[in-house]
């Protein structure tokens, strides 16, 4: 049976049932996620399995969709210390089910967060762009960086989980009418750039983000109002799919954990 810690601080040791003795531990391998949290708990991970019951653990490459899909097809790799699991909860519902993974703990202590965000330095100058009407009504401020008349919104890289929720989002809240297009920021730290460069130069900033993040952290951005709540049937079967194709308006709810 394979483990799938999944948001909350990573207990590997009470799920694995590992004993202090080098010929029960054996091998494993973990999925090194390619955002900085999951990396650290991979690499956290590795070093006491290795170092403190002399496993044999290595580090294999790591993304949400991948990863989740590869554990319950092929059962590799072992552990996803940190996986969000709303893009692609009902298989991994059904994996569970079927004992070819188990939830063994939440990664991080409160959950994690996603949403489309503005710098604060913006809302205390236009208070209103707390919201998505306030977002439109000040539209032509995001200037886009390769176009005179669209304005821009940053999206999720390709081939990310977030990829899918937040295109989605964007045609729900009919933000290409308004002109905005998507600009694909190519990596986590292309998009990560973006915030940095943007509160470097005091510039507007609109797009999509997620937190705990170190940029986050760093940057203080607040996270703009849909005015919809949250509607956690429609962002499950719908939001996170591929192939919907009426998306409605729906703000990110809290990762569904589910022990």
């Amino acid at each position: 049976m394979k483990i799938l810690p999944s948001m909350l601080p990573v207990m590997l040791f009470s799920t694995f049932s590992i004993q202090a003795n080098a010929s029960t531990c054996g091998s494993f391998s973990i999925a090194d996620m390619n955002w900085n949290s999951a990396s650290l708990m991979a690499h956290v991970d590795q070093f006491i399995l290795n170092n403190g019951y002399q496993c044999d653990a290595e580090l294999v490459p790591g993304d949400s969709v991948p990863t989740g899909l590869s554990m319950i097809e092929k059962g590799r790799p072992d552990v996803a210390p940190e996986l969000w699991t709303n893009g692609i909860k009902e298989a991994l519902d059904k994996g569970v089910a079927n004992k070819r993974l188990r939830y063994a703990g939440k990664s991080l202590l409160n959950g994690g967060e996603e949403g489309f965000w503005v710098p604060a330095y913006m809302i205390d100058q236009y208070p209103e762009m707390a919201t998505i009407e306030g977002i439109i009504q000040h539209a032509k401020l995001f200037k886009h960086p390769e176009s005179d008349t669209a304005s821009a919104f940053y999206g999720c890289p390709a081939g990310w989980t977030c990829q899918i929720t937040s295109e989605h989002l964007f045609n729900a809240l009919e933000l290409e009418s308004h002109e905005f297009e998507i600009i694909d920021p190519g990596s986590g730290a292309g998009l990560a750039g973006t915030i940095a460069k943007a509160h470097e130069r005091h510039l507007p900033w609109f797009g999509y983000y997620w937190s705990p993040t170190p940029v986050l952290g760093k940057y203080e951005m607040v996270k703009v109002d849909f005015g919809s709540g949250t509607d956690v049937e429609e962002y499950r079967n719908c939001t996170t799919q591929p192939d919907c194709e009426s998306p409605k308006v729906t703000m990110y709810p809290p990762p569904l954990f589910t022990p």
